[in-house]
């Protein structure tokens, strides 16, 4: 009787924390290229996305984020970013924390619990507010987007939130 009741449980849990979309609202699967090493890239924007969040690690072998993501403070967040360059993740030195424009990029308003695509950002359940580089009008404010529900406001920036990092696409100039 126990083991049905666990497994009942267990079920229930794992409806309760599942991604809710409005049905029909889904991204195109073609939205996100895999480009690895744990690089995604926007098909939509041009941008390149870390697939994992500051503190995670990519698994090539799963394809799936291992760990759990670290927060920052603001400055922590600025830092962490040049830190990322400085070890050449995925051979560049381009990452950056993005704008609130590029970040509320990746939300869809369809879906809550996360409002993000989860076949990318699959370890991304448990992840409320990250940071981007958009300061408010007040100096101890920036922007965040909470990937629980695809809201956007300003925080303290000594507020520990979370971390996803950029880099903008490759621009091929034309010849002529």
């Amino acid at each position: 009787m126990m083991r049905v009741i666990g497994v009942c449980l267990l079920a229930l849990c794992s409806q309760l924390s599942a991604q809710d979309c409005v049905p029909g609202t889904t991204w195109p699967t073609d939205r996100f290229a895999i480009l690895g090493d744990g690089v995604v890239k926007d098909t939509l924007t041009g941008l390149a996305w870390k697939q994992c969040f500051e503190g995670q690690t990519f698994d090539r072998r799963t394809g799936q984020c291992a760990g759990e993501a670290v927060k920052f403070g603001w400055r922590g967040a600025m830092r962490r970013a040049v830190g990322v360059n400085a070890e050449g993740f995925a051979g560049s030195s381009h990452w950056r924390v993005p704008n609130i424009k590029e970040l509320a990029s990746l939300i869809n308003h369809a879906c809550r619990a996360p409002a993000v695509d989860t076949r990318i950002f699959s370890n991304s359940s448990d992840i409320a507010w990250v940071w981007s580089n958009t300061p408010s009008i007040s100096s101890n404010l920036s922007y965040a987007v909470d990937f629980k529900s695809g809201q956007d406001r300003a925080l303290n920036r000594t507020t520990w939130s979370h971390v996803l990092l950029v880099k903008s696409g490759e621009v091929v100039l034309p010849l002529n």
